[in-house]
C-alpha cells in the first residue's frame, strides 16, 4: 500500500473548500445586506410610530403619524391604535379646557377665559373695547317665573350675543345676569355700534313665558379711556350704572377726558 503526505491527501479538499467559500461568500454579503435592508424596513414605521408615542403632547403628532407609511398589517393596526387614541386624548383636553374656561350655563367665557384674554391683548399690546351688560329687572324675572326661565333668558342672551361678535371677540358671563363683549382691535365708536345692535336685537326678542326683556350696557376703550385696563372696566361699569340711573334699556359710552354721553 502507497502512503501519500497528509497535506498532499488534503490539498484537493482545501481547495474544494475555497472555491465553495469564494462562490457563496458574495451571496452571503448579499443575504446580509438584503436582510439589513428588509429589517430597516420593517422597523422604520415602528420607529417613526414611536417618535410619535413620544411626542403625545405635540400638535402635530397626529399629522405625523398619519403619514406614517404602514405597508404591513402590524404595523398599520398599531398606527391606527394611536391615531384613536391620540384622538380621544385631544378631544379630552379640549373638553377640559373648555370646561374649565367656559360658564356651564350658557357656554360662553367665564372669569377664567377673561383673564387670560386680557393678558393676552395686554402682552400684545392689542386695543380693545369692553361691553359691560346687565339685564334689566332680572331679579323681577327670576321671582316672578322661576330659575328655569331665569336661566333660559340668560341662555338667550348669550346665544344673542354670540350673533354680534367677530371669530376673535370675547362674550362672557362675569356674574349672574352680567355679562362682559371683548372687542380686540375695535375702536370705542365700532364698539358703541355693537353694543346698540345688541340692545335692539335683544329688545325685540319675544322669549316664553316673559315676553321681551331688556338690558343696559356700558362701554369703554383700553387704552382710550384710561392706560390703565383695572379702570377701563371700572369705567365701563359706570357707564353701566349709569345707564340703569338713566332709565334702563340704552347704551352708555365712556369718552377720554370727557364726561359721559349717551347714545
Amino acid at each position: 500500500m502507497a502512503q501519500r503526505p497528509k497535506a498532499a491527501t488534503l490539498a484537493p479538499l482545501n481547495k474544494l473548500m475555497r472555491s465553495v467559500l469564494y462562490k457563496t461568500l458574495p451571496i452571503a454579503l448579499l443575504m446580509l445586506v438584503v436582510i439589513w435592508w428588509s429589517a430597516r424596513h420593517i422597523a422604520s414605521p415602528l420607529r417613526q410610530l414611536a417618535n410619535g408615542a413620544h411626542d403625545m403632547d405635540k400638535p402635530e403628532t397626529a399629522q405625523n403619524i398619519q403619514a406614517v407609511k404602514s405597508w404591513y398589517f402590524e404595523s398599520y393596526e398599531l398606527k391606527k391604535a394611536m391615531l384613536k387614541g391620540l384622538s380621544l386624548l385631544q378631544r379630552n383636553i379640549t373638553k377640559l379646557r373648555e370646561d374649565v374656561n367656559t360658564d356651564p350655563l350658557t357656554g360662553l367665557g367665564n372669569r377664567r377665559h377673561l383673564e387670560a384674554a386680557i393678558t393676552a391683548f395686554q402682552t400684545q399690546a392689542l386695543p380693545f373695547s369692553v361691553v359691560a351688560i346687565d339685564i334689566d329687572h332680572f331679579k323681577d324675572i327670576n321671582d316672578g317665573f322661576g330659575h328655569d326661565t331665569g336661566d333660559e333668558v340668560l341662555r338667550q342672551l348669550a346665544r344673542t350675543m354670540r350673533e354680534v361678535s367677530r371669530v376673535d371677540d370675547l362674550p362672557c358671563r362675569v356674574g349672574g345676569e352680567e355679562f362682559l363683549l371683548l372687542l380686540p382691535g375695535t375702536a370705542l365708536e365700532a364698539a358703541t355700534h355693537v353694543a346698540e345692535r345688541l340692545r335692539q336685537m335683544v329688545e325685540k326678542m319675544e322669549m316664553q313665558h316673559v315676553g321681551h326683556i331688556t338690558i343696559s350696557l356700558g362701554v369703554a376703550h383700553w387704552p382710550d379711556t384710561d392706560p390703565d385696563i383695572k379702570a377701563v372696566f371700572q369705567q365701563a361699569d359706570v357707564m353701566l350704572y349709569a345707564a340703569k340711573r338713566g332709565g334702563r334699556n340704552r347704551v352708555m359710552v365712556s369718552e377720554a377726558s370727557e364726561p359721559p354721553s349717551e347714545l
